[in-house]
């Protein structure tokens, strides 16, 4: 099969890639091997290529959010099929989705509804999941269940791929939803359900969250960095809640619960909580309840990924979601 290949770690550049014939991935009893249609692309896929961690060794084939059609079942699977259109996440490091072919779990595997596109679809298995479960670690439910009371929560990042699926999770759930964004993306976050938007550029959006929140914020969700997750920290009641997904604050109170996740790490302890999710999200999905990522498809397929990742890296990516297919 054809993969884009990382020969090298360091600086993003598209000499460190090479686009060439690799051995299909075989699936274990409990996996599925999948013929990709489009790969979506995450921060995590070229901050590994800059920093060179979670890649055991090289050459190896990233990529780690994807949707496609089913190709083969192992031996132990009996709920998806040959044929099934499916999505979700691969594991980091590994036959990663920026091939021909690549191999997940069967039980962590989303089914694909007919009113989706494998573009949109393959939007769906990291930013969801991981909006899933950091709702999960702030002890809230998950749609479809409901919240016991209508707290608020604030989501800093809100056009983010994470961020959107928070903000649709905490509406449905009976929160109200702040987010902080560009102005650009405030229409699109209202009608994902967020009540108030906040211009995070803005000198005083800390005040301004603030007085909007009367200085009881019981929970937040931090989709940027350690940076903004100290503001959110400055923000919460100091016995409130916050989950972060790319790095923790720098010295939050004792006091405050702190949820750090990172979904392919989290998987083995949340695998239970992540199976059950994936049912509902699927219901939620062709229902149009919930809405993939917007989509930003960029054409060349496996040649034209190094440029995909360059253009996430310089944050070509607010509100939508950069994405590459191929047949």
């Amino acid at each position: 099969m054809k993969a884009c290949v990382l020969n090298k770690t360091g600086a993003l550049e598209k000499s460190a890639f090479e686009v060439t014939t690799v051995p299909k991935p075989q699936p274990t009893e409990n996996q599925i091997l999948i013929r990709t249609h489009a790969t979506a692309l995450n921060p995590v896929d070229w901050k590994m290529v800059v920093y060179g961690f979670l890649i055991p060794k090289l050459p190896v084939v990233l990529g780690c959010d994807t949707a496609g059609v089913v190709e083969e079942v192992g031996s132990k699977v009996s709920h998806i099929k040959k044929g099934d259109r499916v999505c979700g996440f691969t594991e980091l490091g590994k036959a990663g989705s920026f091939a021909e072919y690549c191999v997940m779990e069967a039980n962590l595997a989303i089914q694909v509804p007919d009113n989706l596109s494998f573009e949109q679809a393959s939007t769906l298995g990291v930013g969801g999941l991981t909006a899933a479960l950091g709702l999960h670690k702030l002890g809230l439910p998950v749609p479809p269940s409901k919240a016991t009371s209508s707290e608020t929560i604030l989501v800093w990042g809100g056009a983010s791929s994470v961020g959107m699926f928070v903000i649709q999770f905490a509406h449905l759930i009976g929160l109200n939803v702040l987010a902080t964004a560009s102005p650009k993306n405030f229409d699109l976050l209202k009608k994902l359900g967020a009540s108030q938007l906040f211009d995070y550029n803005s000198p005083d959006v800390v005040e301004k969250i603030k007085a909007a929140t009367g200085g009881k914020l019981k929970y937040a969700f931090d989709c940027v960095g350690p940076k903004t997750a100290d503001l959110c920290v400055s923000i919460l009641d100091a016995e409130g809640s916050l989950a972060v997904i790319a790095g923790k604050p720098t010295s939050p109170p004792s006091t405050l619960k702190i949820g750090d996740v990172f979904l392919g790490g989290d998987v083995p302890t949340y695998h239970d909580f992540l199976v059950a999710f994936i049912k509902d999200f699927t219901s939620l999905l062709a229902s149009n309840k919930v809405q993939p990522n917007p989509v930003h498809a960029l054409e060349g397929g496996l040649e034209g990924i190094p440029d995909a990742l360059i253009a996430l890296q310089q944050g070509k990516a607010s509100g939508q979601k950069i994405v590459v297919s191929w047949k």
